[in-house]
């Protein structure tokens, strides 16, 4: 009903005989009113969705139980028991299941490293959670345990049974590149709303559940058709076909988020060009007192001198429209506006930084991340699961940072322009 409502079907039921009715009560027998396939029409639009098999029967319990499933009680319990069972799909916990693969996905994680280690070996049901914690820092304990529940779902996995690594690693990697894959078509649908697209999923606030009906309208409110099928493709993979559970608007954004930033590369870097040079016609940088921006930075920053997203993206909006710092106006969105940009080309470039730094740091950190990879598997081989260790978050930037590039890249606007005028003097000459 209301919002979950998708999708009507009409069935037209029988004309029921005198005797059949007294068979009926009497508990003799039972009677089929359809079997067969009906079309499910939009509750919407009323065209057709997709086609629903229903099979009723009417009857008293002693009529219907022949048809009921010859498995015994005491069998159904024994299987209930044998089932792992890693979260408790209550309240919060339930969002949380259908966010682990988005979270999976975003992180980029992978249990490459993990086969190479341990080849064709296997691994423990229970020690699923454990594992995935152990190789993806972006997951909560939380979310491996959902994922950890979900995996043994699918490949029917219980208690005290075993799992091949490679097995693990193939079914996950499987799962995410889907889930990338569709994500990506939802993008490309329309480059030019995907900005705008993101900002309204960002507006929406980091807790609230989206239902099928909210996800394709945040699609159709920019004019981007979404198919049902789409859309059912899309939930089937994040909630693992169970219809109790729906994905945040928070874990949808960041994977929308990483995977535009991924795709549309080349309009991230034509933004920070513009960006630049657009700064580089506010501000003096020969007058400039770093120590006053790297004050200004810190308003947006965390006590130890990180801007996550939105920090960049409100430091940005200020140096670009002159707003107040500490009581930000109504009225910077229309100043960005005039400049030629928008909060959502803001978050694109914030991005773009955010990835080239993450990608630095990696880089930086190869040889000492080596030796610690030789010490975690050193740990695994002894069944020993740690978190890999974390030195500073991908998702966030050092203020210092973010004014050499502004500074760098500012100057670096000007030189080409002032190169630019001069050639230009001298072609007229």
């Amino acid at each position: 009903t209301g919002s979950e409502l998708l999708g009507l079907v009409k069935i037209a039921l029988p004309a029921l005989s005198d005797e059949g009715i007294l068979d009926t009560i009497r508990g003799q027998n039972c009677i089929k009113l359809a079997d067969e396939e009906y079309p499910v029409m939009s509750a919407g639009t009323m065209s057709e969705i997709g086609k629903l098999h229903v099979v009723l029967h009417a009857g008293l319990l002693e009529g219907l139980a022949h048809l009921a499933p010859s498995t015994s009680s005491a069998e159904a319990n024994d299987e209930a028991c044998d089932k792992l069972h890693f979260a408790t799909l209550d309240g919060g916990d339930a969002s949380v299941y259908a966010d682990a693969l988005l979270n999976w996905a975003v992180s980029g994680a992978s249990l490459e490293s993990l086969v190479e280690t341990m080849g064709p070996s296997t691994l423990s049901a229970e020690s699923l959670p454990a594992i995935l914690s152990a190789n993806s820092t972006s997951l909560s304990v939380g979310a491996s345990n959902a994922l950890a529940e979900r995996i043994a779902d699918q490949l029917n996995l219980r208690r005290g049974g075993k799992l091949s690594v490679v097995k693990l690693r193939d079914h996950l990697d499987s799962l995410a590149s889907s889930l990338t894959a569709l994500i990506d078509r939802l993008l490309l649908k329309s480059p030019l709303e995907v900005g705008r697209i993101i900002e309204d999923l960002r507006s929406l606030g980091p807790t609230l559940q989206l239902d099928r009906l909210q996800f394709v309208g945040m699609f159709s409110a920019r004019s981007v058709e979404v198919s049902w099928e789409m859309c059912e493709r899309f939930y089937e993979l994040v909630t693992g076909g169970r219809s109790s559970v729906l994905p945040t608007a928070r874990a949808i954004l960041s994977l929308m988020q990483e995977r535009a930033e991924v795709l549309f590369a080349d309009k991230a870097n034509n933004l920070e060009h513009v960006l630049l040079s657009k700064l580089a016609e506010k501000v003096d940088l020969k007058t400039l007192d770093v120590s006053l921006w790297w004050s200004f930075f810190g308003l947006y920053a965390s006590s130890e001198g990180l801007l996550d997203r939105e920090g960049i993206v409100r430091v940005l909006t200020v140096l670009l429209t002159g707003d107040d710092p500490v009581s930000p106006s109504r009225a910077a969105k229309d100043r960005l506006g005039s400049s030629g940009l928008c909060p959502a080309d803001l978050n694109i470039a914030a991005g773009g930084l955010l990835r080239r730094e993450a990608s630095r740091r990696r880089e930086e950190g190869q040889k000492r991340e080596g030796r610690q990879e030789q010490e975690q598997q050193q740990m695994r081989q002894q069944g020993q699961w740690q978190r890999r260790p974390s030195q500073s978050p991908s998702d966030a930037l050092r203020v210092e940072v973010l004014t050499d590039w502004l500074i760098e890249g500012a100057a670096q606007e000007v030189k080409q322009q002032v190169a630019a005028t001069t050639t230009t003097t001298t072609t007229t000459t």
